[in-house]
């Protein structure tokens, strides 16, 4: 399990990656608090397919996180963020590399 603290819109996210030690899957959780003083949200990320390499799992979470937090942030002043209605099953990696 490896931990990083980070900044995104002024809001200090904290990101836990592991892999789950049966199917190798990776799984992040996010945490922050919207404003100071405020419940902190905590938001667990579907599972990563087990052959995308750490980086590309830390990048992947990176970027659910701060979609997450911009989202928030976004309902949170009036906004309504366009997300999709429909349900999500999890991530699954494109390598955007040419061979």
């Amino acid at each position: 399990m490896k931990r990083i603290n980070y900044s995104q819109q002024g809001i200090e996210i904290e990101l836990v990656l592991t892999r789950d030690p049966f199917n190798c899957e990776w799984l992040a959780v996010a945490r922050w608090e919207a404003s100071p003083g405020a419940i902190a949200s905590l938001h667990s990320m579907p599972a990563l397919r087990a052959t995308a390499s750490e980086a590309d799992a830390w990048d992947t979470a990176k970027e659910w996180a701060n979609r997450l937090v911009r989202e928030e942030w976004l309902n949170s002043t009036g906004f309504a963020a366009a997300t999709s209605s429909g349900t999500h099953a999890g991530y699954d990696m494109r390598s955007t590399h040419l061979p």
